[in-house]
């Protein structure tokens, strides 16, 4: 089993297994039930550690819950620290989790398409790999709820961007596979197919379900995508 949805609108990744608890929420919790949804996947509200994200490929390394950085412009966390609760924002992009159950080190990271297109997806593997000692076949990765192929429109410059994930409906316009880009470069660094986990959920198709930029006008509300190492 990829997903579980337990306590309602909560939903945790079982492809992980062990060691640590990564998941996200369904739009049945807003921005003021952070809390709530938290204590529903057994995490402490107080260690939770995000950034400003700015859609680029920075990783900050976290080491303990520090208010400072949300003003830090980054896109991605890392951390040893069990308890620490690595959290990230969405509304469309890609939230992608990382866990090395060898080395027991948890990251995550916001995958929008300025993001992937400037290294972040290397970036993140290449802390995992030179600071934390992590082997490229250890690592588990999971892809969260986000805007697939069927509805994410976009320009024809998206063709020299992302080649072989463009697909071109007329002369101007065209759907892009971001998902699958991102599980390319992920088989392409060496982690196997089966430790590449996605929950093929599209924040368009599902939006009764889960909040989209796209479809609710700019909406301020954002998916939370969570992911912390479980106490000793």
């Amino acid at each position: 089993m990829i997903l579980k949805e337990d306590p309602p609108g909560i939903y945790r990744l079982e492809s992980f297994g062990k060691g640590v608890v990564a998941g996200f929420h369904s739009r049945i919790f807003d921005h003021s039930k952070r809390t709530e949804f938290l204590s529903g996947l057994g995490l402490i509200a107080d260690n939770l550690v995000m950034v400003r994200q700015v859609h680029g490929s920075t990783i900050v390394v976290a080491e303990r819950p520090d208010q400072e950085l949300l003003e830090t412009p980054a896109d991605g966390l890392i951390t040893k620290v069990p308890g620490l609760v690595l959290g990230i924002r969405t509304a469309d992009c890609v939230p992608v989790f990382f866990w090395d159950p060898a080395q027991k080190v948890a990251g995550i990271a916001h995958g929008g398409w300025k993001s992937v297109k400037d290294g972040i997806i290397a970036q993140m593997l290449k802390i995992f790999e030179k600071r934390c000692g992590t082997q490229m076949e250890d690592l588990r990765v999971a892809i969260g709820p986000s805007i697939r192929q069927c509805c994410y429109e976009v320009g024809k410059e998206f063709l020299g961007y992302f080649p072989g994930f463009y697909h071109g409906k007329g002369a101007d316009k065209g759907n892009l596979d971001l998902a699958g880009v991102i599980k390319s470069r992920l088989s392409k660094r060496g982690i196997p197919g089966s430790h590449i986990h996605d929950t093929g959920l599209c924040t368009v198709c599902e939006n009764k379900k889960f909040f989209s930029y796209r479809m609710e006008n700019r909406t301020p509300e954002r998916i939370l995508s969570v992911i912390s190492i479980c106490p000793c």
